[in-house]
């Protein structure tokens, strides 16, 4: 079951999230983006995370629906190609994912907390991001001094 999330989650941790993730994707493909219409689409993309999180109740489905979304958005706002949008987004998702996936359980541990009291305690979500998305930060930060590409779109 899916859980729901409370508007100050999405306008903390979704918002921030997408906004690092979409900087990443795009970087590691050395396309720049405006960071102001970065803003407007991690903005955006939280108020939908928020309404989906409120109307489907399929875990996962949540993720797809807002990979979409961001998709379709990148498209219409930084005006890029489809495919330029939908790899870079992925990256940034998978990305994200890992860092998540090896962070979030070591916060776990040291907290003593686990996945439910997510759930009962949402501020918690916004904590556990701030670690992963400093990791991701420093990431981007790296691939921008070291010119660190996949692939070099320029």
């Amino acid at each position: 079951m899916l859980n729901q999330i409370p508007w100050y989650v999405a306008l903390l941790q979704s918002a921030p999230e997408t906004y690092l993730l979409t900087l990443l994707g795009f970087k590691l493909f050395n396309i720049d983006i405006d960071l102001k219409k970065n803003l407007l689409v991690s903005l955006i993309t939280a108020i939908v995370a928020f309404g989906i999180r409120q109307i489907v109740t399929i875990y996962g489905i949540h993720t797809l629906l807002q990979y979409i979304i961001m998709v379709i958005l990148v498209i219409l706002i930084f005006k890029t190609r489809v495919l330029s949008a939908v790899i870079a987004i992925l990256t940034g998702f998978i990305i994200t994912g890992v860092t998540q996936g090896v962070l979030i359980p070591i916060l776990f541990h040291w907290t003593n907390t686990n996945i439910s009291d997510l759930a009962t305690n949402p501020w918690l979500n916004i904590v556990f991001f701030l670690p992963c998305g400093l990791l991701i930060l420093i990431f981007y930060y790296i691939i921008k001094q070291t010119h660190f590409y996949l692939i070099d779109s320029k």
